[in-house]
């Protein structure tokens, strides 16, 4: 979910190309820190919170076809691992909040 990113780009503060770290939870970017001066642009949280229910709620939706494709193609795995998977998914999810939370 969460992914950084070097790379190069123009910096309005330091006014130079600069090595650049781009910070995405899923497809959107939460921050861009110039590597140069320090300046960091940051999203609003208000913005970056509802990017991240827009994107749980896409997966929500896919959940269904993606648990019927699991039992088809691979039903042994799927009927070993799955009551793990139950169990440990209010931990997985607050996990990824609370990445969401720090990175941002």
């Amino acid at each position: 979910m969460i992914k950084e990113i070097k790379t190069s780009l123009y910096c309005s503060w330091c006014l130079s190309e600069a090595p650049t770290l781009i910070t995405y939870i899923g497809d959107s970017i939460v921050k861009m820190e110039c590597q140069s001066c320090g300046h960091v642009y940051r999203i609003s949280k208000a913005s970056l919170y509802s990017s991240i229910l827009s994107e749980w709620e896409k997966r929500a939706l896919t959940k269904p076809l993606r648990l019927a494709e699991e039992i088809r193609n691979h039903p042994s795995r799927f009927v070993l691992s799955f009551p793990f998977r139950v169990l440990s998914k209010p931990f997985r999810v607050t996990k990824e909040l609370a990445q969401a939370y720090l990175k941002s």
